[in-house]
């Protein structure tokens, strides 16, 4: 599990499949989504930008 301050791990190995993303849906319950479904993500990694920039550019956080 990362927090937002874990960022060293993105940078350093994880992988997008190896990332998950948990928020609070509007019914009060936990939504959780794999970091490799998010297609802004899958286009953004396939053009060579690593996880950690992701990250710190606010692209990994709850849409």
């Amino acid at each position: 599990m990362l927090h937002q301050n874990s960022v060293k791990a993105l940078q350093q190995g994880c992988e997008p499949e190896e990332v998950w993303l948990l928020e609070k849906g509007t019914d009060g319950y936990s939504v959780i989504r794999r970091v490799s479904e998010l297609e802004v993500v899958k286009n953004l990694i396939d053009e060579g930008l690593p996880l950690g920039g992701l990250w710190y550019s606010d692209y990994l956080e709850a849409r």
